[in-house]
């Protein structure tokens, strides 16, 4: 085991215990960030507060000023014992990213701290900007949205602080609406001089009954579902008020369909439910009066409705019209409705059981619930969702009118943060919503896997919440913590069916038809696996965990040790978790799962490395594979959280060993821009070694030899050639940089040589020992083995096409 020795004395307490740490790292700014082992003898007051006694006591050593205190705790029970998360609180108000995570076993001993905390050099807690400044500042950064009758704009507003450089800045979490359901826009803005911070799209989607479980093997003409019984309805076994309605409104979930006529009529030429008004882009407030589908609630055992009195429906799946119409009984099943209340429940238990531990009784420890419930509510999830369709709305001289729906292949969890909010009524909910569309080829509520995962987001919202942030390494930058939220849902749904393809259903019968989704029984590494879209780069990370799932750990109960082990470190994850700091926590909360097996921890921490999940050096050899990239996306600077023009490099870095030498490479492919824009990435290379990039706050450097912006020509083609000079045998380091303070994707992504015109003596230059390592190999360690770990409309005007192409940028969770 791995101990720094330098700091492992500054986790001790008072004497005779003496600290056993196994694991401790430091941050970098020397801080502790992670330390794990027995920390502590056993505690025998009120664990939330021995948590917060045992951050204060250690106030230097984790960073935490002594102007900023810790707010209410947050606790969680696991089986092997529980959670507390203390969140930092400056002038009162929460610190953005900044928590201590205090992590308690059986016998009460503190076994794991995980720390976000975070240093300053001096708060300025001014609040010069309004709440409601705030929120018209935040609504002008996003294209089309919606304003308020008398202007303002809707959304809602919550008190934080947040980084700003060295400093921390009173400032306001703030939450905007636009026209798309799947757009969830929250921003930071500074309350001190109204500054945009941060932008960030959140959309990471008788009681007897039919359902699929957990979905059609074929064809559901060809499947018959099986029955079942729908529990968490509100009779008096359930604690609820004894009434349901006659309609699914449970417990633990409530859930709606949506029809593509208003109060979902069956008329020929029904009209479609609309929802007018006006939004804002940056020309100007326009007016818009758009088709909606009519979200209602169907599926009902009132036997004035439904002659067989229960909830048992036939499936209907695929839709039989080109776009959702009421003649396409597809659209609005109420089977889809059914199978989605029974799996959200289903893994709703089962997520629940595995929170189940000697301390779920303990003063403020819990097993898990919805966060919702905290606050009195119940989520929702909403089946047979569809989209106004923008392709064929038209631009009149004031605003946007658009008649036809639209169907996506698509699923999300959208969630609602708790903040003082004026929310539009045709669109939202007032509590965290699963939303499940039907697609134009299958229906993503009959794929169950599918439900599983995007309540596997809900778990994340529920317990640890970690923040959205772009993590940065000497080569590259890439936000690990959204990959993270994918492949952690991806788990909590295999976990739970105990296979490994999540979208067996769905998949093949989409545009793109593959036999599932994702696979978490594959052998992706880092860096081949990342593209800079969350899903594909956490294939790794769940695959690591599948094969030890499925390998060394499934044990007699397959799996559900691991499955408890793997929950109780998903509540423990920090604030900043990347993928170093969730192998580390995850391999720790295996080893004390499985107290037999005295390796639990170094194989699951080995398996880990060899996937690349730690240690991986963000540099992609494409030597031998000079294939265009499909898709390769940077972060923009605001997300990234650095100065404006930055160049923030993509999610890898590419080497090319060039046996004839080199003396310029360039790239090409497909940049849209829209009415002639400037491309806003930039070609870097580099001979002979990695590019180094260094961030010093909102700072951001490189040492790249050549830096080119592409040029764009009449078809939309980019093109940029950089000068470097490559002896032969050399290699050629190279990356696409973002100047852009929005988000950018590039597709179809080539890249070529110019050899050189003669051989110089190579130089080899400085080794590439892995951006973010830490390397305490030169510490003498007397507990044992060291351990080396790291991180387009026709007849649409230039305001109209500007909100169209706005509204399309969104992420598609499929699945």
């Amino acid at each position: 085991m791995l101990v720094h020795l330098v700091l492992a004395p500054l986790l001790a307490v008072a004497a005779p215990f003496a600290p056993q740490p196994s694991l401790v790292l430091p941050g970098s700014q020397g801080q502790v960030v992670l330390a794990h082992g027995v920390l502590t003898a056993p505690q025998s007051a009120d664990l939330t507060l021995a948590a917060r006694r045992f951050v204060l006591e250690r106030r230097a050593e984790l960073g935490l000023p002594f102007d900023s205190a810790l707010g209410a705790p947050r606790a969680y029970s696991t089986r092997f014992g529980g959670t507390v998360h203390l969140p930092q609180l400056v002038g009162g108000v929460p610190l953005h990213g900044a928590s201590a995570v205090v992590t308690f076993d059986e016998q009460r001993r503190v076994v794991r701290l995980a720390s976000s905390l975070s240093r300053y050099a001096r708060a300025v807690m001014a609040w010069n900007v309004s709440r409601e400044r705030a929120l018209q500042l935040a609504s002008q950064q996003v294209e089309g949205s919606l304003l308020q009758p008398g202007g303002a704009p809707y959304g809602g507003t919550a008190a934080w602080a947040f980084k700003v450089g060295d400093e921390v800045h009173a400032g306001y979490l703030v939450h905007v609406y636009t026209l798309k359901v799947a757009e969830n826009w929250y921003l930071a803005i500074d309350a001190t001089d109204g500054t945009v911070l941060w932008s960030e799209n959140r959309v990471h989607h008788g009681f007897g009954a039919n359902v699929y479980d957990p979905n059609p093997s074929g064809d559901v003409s060809a499947t018959a579902p099986t029955n079942a019984t729908l529990n968490h309805l509100p009779d008096e076994g359930d604690g609820g008020p004894g009434n349901d309605g006659g309609f699914l409104n449970g417990t633990q979930v409530r859930a709606f369909n949506c029809c593509p006529t208003l109060n979902c009529s069956l008329d020929a030429g029904a009209p479609a439910r609309r929802a007018t008004g006006a939004f804002q882009t940056g020309m100007g407030s326009f007016t818009y009066d758009m088709a909606i589908c009519d979200r209602r609630q169907l599926a009902t055992n009132d036997p004035a409705v439904h002659a067989s009195a229960d909830y048992a429906y036939a499936p209907i799946d695929p839709p039989t019209t080109a776009r959702p119409s009421n003649t396409s009984r597809a659209d609005f099943d109420e089977f889809a409705e059914v199978q989605a209340y029974f799996h959200v429940n289903k893994v709703y238990d089962f997520i629940k059981a595995l929170s189940l531990g000697p301390l779920s009784t303990d003063g403020g420890f819990s097993p898990f619930t919805l966060r919702d419930q905290k606050r009195g509510k119940v989520a929702a999830v909403w089946v047979n969702s569809s989209e106004p369709d923008f392709q064929t709305s038209t631009q009149t001289s004031t605003g946007l009118v658009g008649n036809d729906l639209v169907r996506v292949d698509n699923a999300m969890f959208l969630p609602l943060e708790n903040m003082q909010v004026v929310s539009v009524p045709e669109y939202a909910f007032d509590t965290d919503a699963l939303v499940i569309y039907q697609g134009d080829h299958a229906d993503f509520a009959y794929d169950a896997p599918v439900v599983w995962h995007e309540f596997g987001h809900g778990v994340v919202y529920s317990t640890s919440n970690w923040a959205t942030k772009v993590a940065f390494d000497s080569r590259s930058a890439n936000n690990e913590s959204s990959a993270l939220h994918e492949g952690s849902a991806d788990v909590v749904a295999f976990m739970l069916g105990n296979r490994s393809a999540i979208g067996t259903y769905i998949s093949p019968r989409s545009t793109d038809p593959m036999g599932s989704l994702r696979d978490a029984n594959n052998s992706f590494k880092c860096p081949d696996v990342l593209q800079g879209e969350a899903h594909q780069d956490s294939m790794h990370y769940s695959g690591a965990i599948w094969e030890a799932r499925s390998g060394f750990f499934a044990g007699t109960d397959h799996g559900a040790t691991f499955d408890a082990a793997f929950y109780a470190a998903l509540v423990s994850f920090p604030q900043d978790v990347d993928f170093t700091k969730a192998a580390a926590i995850i391999a720790h909360a295996v080893g004390q799962a499985f107290p037999a097996m005295p390796d639990a921890e170094s194989k699951m921490t080995g398996i880990f490395t060899a996937r690349g999940v730690t240690g991986c050096s963000k540099v992609l050899d494409v030597t031998n594979d000079p294939t265009p990239r499909k898709y390769y996306g940077i972060a923009g600077s605001t997300f990234a959280e650095v100065n404006t023009g930055a160049l923030v490099p993509g999610p890898y870095q590419f080497k090319v060993h060039a046996p004839k030498g080199a003396k310029s490479v360039t790239i090409s492919g497909p940049y849209f821009t829209f009415n002639g824009g400037t491309v806003r990435v930039s070609l870097l290379a580099k001979a002979n070694a990695p590019i180094t990039f260094t961030r010093n706050g909102s700072t951001l450097t490189n040492d790249a030899d050549a830096t080119v912006v592409p040029t764009l020509d009449q078809q939309g083609q980019m093109k940029g050639t950089a000068m470097v000079d490559v002896p032969c045998g050399g290699d050629v380091h190279f990356t696409v940089a973002n100047s852009s303070q929005r988000d950018r994707t590039l597709q179809d992504l080539a890249f070529s040589f110019e050899p050189a015109d003669a051989c110089p003596v190579p130089d080899a230059g400085p080794p590439d020992a892995g951006p973010g390592e830490v390397d305490l190999t030169s510490v003498p360690d007397p507990l044992g083995p060291r351990v080396k770990g790291c991180g387009c409309s026709a007849g649409m005007s230039e305001a109209g096409m500007l909100l169209l192409l706005a509204l399309s940028r969104w992420k598609r969770r499929r699945g």
